[in-house]
């Protein structure tokens, strides 16, 4: 009997208190947000995770409460008609490949009061139309105005800013480069030596062909003009095709042998340099028989061949993967 009557009374205690179970009533109330939100009554989600946080300040939702009451906050703008409309777009299905539908938030979003809401909305329609080639440079006409609006969040601008230099960079790094010099207050570092980067890449390239160019047209040139002798010296020719092959053989074959080595190595490089140095040694050998011997001629096929040779050592790795040449800091 007293063991019953000391079990009975600290529960009849308990009951009597009227104590509220916090956690269950605070997630209750940040519940019934949650459907609020989800049913775009977004005006009672914020007064029902408020309610959760003011009753229930250490309940075990009061946390997330807080987060989503931030969220709405920052996006209220319009009394919550624009956020309507980018979250409904957010939840459309396959969103990235319906263009009315993107281009029905981009005109709606012309209407939308300044906020961080509008910056929003046309950077997911910027990322959309980026996906399609044949709308990229509406992409860049976006990305732009959305890293322009002052309204819209830091991060938001400057998601919009990378993605117009990435698309810029595409075309012509030059255009990059100028688009991010206007804009360098709101870039960071990492996008501003990116954009360096490629723009020292885009020189390189072109820098590359002209050697290549001036090493063909020199060669040919002296080749042509010591065509006669060239012709009575088979001996010579043969030689020097069997020592550039040489050349060639042991830059391929110890090159891509060391490589190989390396648990992430890929011979191929070494392999296509291989034969570029060997066509070039053939060239400038071709061109010394053709009778351009002196201390002037040679130097300057010398510089020539080598320049030759790093031209086709970077055409040969941008060609392959760009990720090469970033490996080596280009």
């Amino acid at each position: 009997m007293l063991f019953a009557c000391a079990t009975f009374v600290p529960r009849a205690l308990r009951a009597s208190t009227n104590e509220p179970n916090l956690d269950v009533d605070d997630c209750a109330a940040f519940a019934r947000g949650q459907r609020q939100e989800h049913s775009g009554d977004y005006s009672s989600a914020l007064m029902s995770y408020r309610e959760s946080v003011e009753r229930f300040a250490r309940g075990a939702c009061s946390e997330n409460a807080r987060r989503r009451i931030e969220t709405l906050v920052d996006n209220s703008e319009g009394a919550f008609g624009p956020w309507s409309l980018l979250e409904t777009a957010r939840r459309t299905k396959d969103i990235e490949r319906n263009g009315s539908a993107l281009e029905l938030l981009l005109l709606q979003s012309s209407t939308f009061p300044e906020g961080k809401v509008r910056g929003e909305a046309r950077l997911l329609v910027g990322f959309a139309f980026e996906r399609n080639e044949s709308s990229r440079a509406r992409a860049a006409e976006i990305f732009s105005m959305v890293a322009d609006d002052t309204f819209a969040a830091t991060t938001t601008r400057r998601q919009a800013l990378r993605g117009a230099v990435r698309i810029l960079a595409a075309e012509d790094p030059r255009r990059a480069s100028a688009f991010l010099e206007k804009r360098a207050t709101l870039a960071s570092r990492d996008l501003v030596l990116d954009a360096q980067r490629l723009l020292h890449r885009w020189w390189v390239h072109r820098a590359s062909l002209l050697v290549l160019a001036l090493f063909a047209l020199f060669s040919a040139v002296g080749i042509a003009r010591g065509r006669i002798p060239l012709r009575r010296s088979g001996e010579a020719v043969r030689t020097a095709f069997l020592r550039s092959f040489a050349v060639g053989a042991v830059v391929a074959l110890a090159g891509g042998l060391l490589v190989s080595l390396y648990e992430r190595g890929h011979a191929t490089p070494f392999f296509l340099l291989g034969m570029a140095v060997a066509a070039i040694s053939f060239l400038a050998r071709a061109w010394h028989l053709s009778g351009a011997t002196t201390r002037r001629q040679t130097g300057v096929r010398g510089i020539l061949s080598a320049l030759t040779c790093l031209a086709a050592s970077f055409l040969i790795l941008e060609w392959l993967n760009v990720k090469y040449l970033e490996a080596f800091g280009c």
